[in-house]
């Protein structure tokens, strides 16, 4: 079970997206589209970003809190793309 309350992952890192298995239907057709978005924006050199400031400022709490903003905001984004 996931953060969401479904069973199964996604996710997408680059130009590789991967669903897990047990989602099926319309869900893994809404799950890919937003995957998509996220691998079309670039969304996992955000990703990689953060975690270069959080491994270079490892002791400042302002930099994990930058950080959860942008994974929050490329949420927000792929939601708004997605939703119809």
């Amino acid at each position: 079970m996931n953060m969401n309350g479904g069973v199964g992952r996604a996710y997408s890192f680059f130009s590789k997206i991967q669903i897990d298995e047990s989602i099926q239907g319309k869900e893994r057709e809404h799950i890919l589209s937003h995957e998509l978005v996220h691998s079309q924006e670039g969304h996992s050199f955000d990703v990689m970003f953060y975690a270069l400031l959080r491994c270079l400022f490892l002791a400042e709490p302002c930099g994990t809190s930058s950080d959860e903003r942008g994974s929050t905001e490329s949420r927000i984004s792929c939601r708004s793309q997605t939703s119809a």
